[in-house]
């Protein structure tokens, strides 16, 4: 994995009569460079507020447990995506990789909008999953400084995935877009 640590939200999930609902929704951290995936720490979020806000304070009491050295880089899911959490990051030595969904309005539009004009994967990697082959594709543009106010972010990702079967034919198709504040040449 490109990050050392991963911050995402957990959440328990139970079917009820009116659809699903969550309970016990937390920020987890890992360190996903190790074989291990060693378990960093754990926080609760509050009520059935967005988890945006949760992220800086994880990260300094990660910071307090741990030291900076142990989060050079953080992988961010979608839910946690913000300016100010990039912000943040960033003032606090600490690079990003984030998660962008169509739900991020601007960020996403930007996004999408400097990577359709890359048409060649810059990577491709494949694996043969259950009888089906799995292949996902590397895309990258250089983001404008300070575009949309991101004036650390130095870069777009789109991974494209899709499964083929034994019959050829192709389903799961994905596409997933990133923003990133690590230098090009520590990507590559």
């Amino acid at each position: 994995s490109i990050s050392d640590e991963s911050v995402g939200e957990f959440s328990q999930e139970r079917i009820c009569e009116t659809g699903t609902e969550y309970h016990n929704r937390a920020l987890r951290a890992m360190l996903v460079s190790s074989p291990l995936k060693l378990h960093l720490g754990q926080q609760m979020i509050q009520g059935r507020t967005s988890e945006s806000p949760e992220l800086l304070p994880f990260v300094d009491k990660l910071l307090t447990l741990y030291g900076p050295s142990v989060l050079p880089v953080v992988r961010i899911d979608a839910g946690m995506t913000s300016l100010a959490n990039g912000n943040g990051l960033i003032e606090r030595g600490i690079d990003y990789l984030m998660a962008v969904k169509s739900n991020s309005g601007h960020t996403y539009q930007l996004l999408r909008a400097h990577l359709g004009s890359v048409t060649a994967p810059e990577d491709t990697e494949g694996e043969l999953v259950g009888g089906k082959q799995k292949e996902r594709s590397l895309y990258r543009c250089g983001f404008p400084e300070g575009i949309g106010g991101w004036t650390h972010a130095r870069e777009g990702w789109l991974v494209r995935s899709f499964v083929t079967d034994s019959n050829g034919v192709v389903s799961d198709v994905a596409a997933r877009y990133f923003i990133t504040s690590l230098k090009p040449y520590l990507n590559s």
